[in-house]
């Protein structure tokens, strides 16, 4: 393999910003490491009722998921089909193919009631959430033809609900 190789840019993350990405050297080859939280547009996880409220309120902490996700930190919460972002939490962690003992022992942190979880349930994964929190006031924002789970959005939609979030 040519030297050019290891000097070329790398990104490990679909969200970096070209001004996040730094080069490093380790083990003599050059690397390159991606700053998430520099110039990384705020998501928004798209819930339906009753579970977006829950997690607001403090009750739910895992969102159940039928699968994984890369994205961690702190992401808006949008209530299905309002077109409007309600709150904000962080995604710290995932805990994915939990079977469904494990599913019915957590019913505290994910509120599926516990006669819904069978061999066959599909959202074995959960998103594990801290901090939620809701905005004084829905900030509306557009949403994307095609979008289901996750909205990029638009810078001014993200300092809104930054705003909301600092006067709540």
């Amino acid at each position: 393999m040519n030297e050019s190789f290891f000097r070329r840019p790398v990104l490990t993350s679909h969200c970096a910003h070209p001004a996040s990405i730094r080069s490093l050297t380790k083990g003599g080859c050059r690397v390159a490491a991606v700053d998430i939280t520099a110039e990384r547009k705020m998501k928004g996880l798209v819930v339906a009722e009753p579970w977006v409220s829950l997690i607001i309120s403090g009750e739910k902490i895992w969102e159940m998921r039928s699968r994984n996700t890369l994205v961690r930190g702190r992401i808006a919460l949008i209530r299905k089909g309002s077109k409007t972002v309600i709150g904000i939490a962080d995604l710290v962690r995932t805990l994915p193919k939990l079977t469904p003992s494990e599913l019915k022992a957590s019913v505290v942190n994910h509120r599926v009631p516990e006669s819904e979880i069978g061999k066959d349930f599909k959202q074995s994964t959960a998103w594990v959430l801290q901090h939620a929190r809701p905005l004084r006031e829905p900030v509306p924002y557009r949403h994307p033809v095609g979008a289901v789970i996750w909205v990029n959005l638009d810078p001014e939609v993200a300092a809104m609900v930054e705003k909301r979030l600092a006067l709540g």
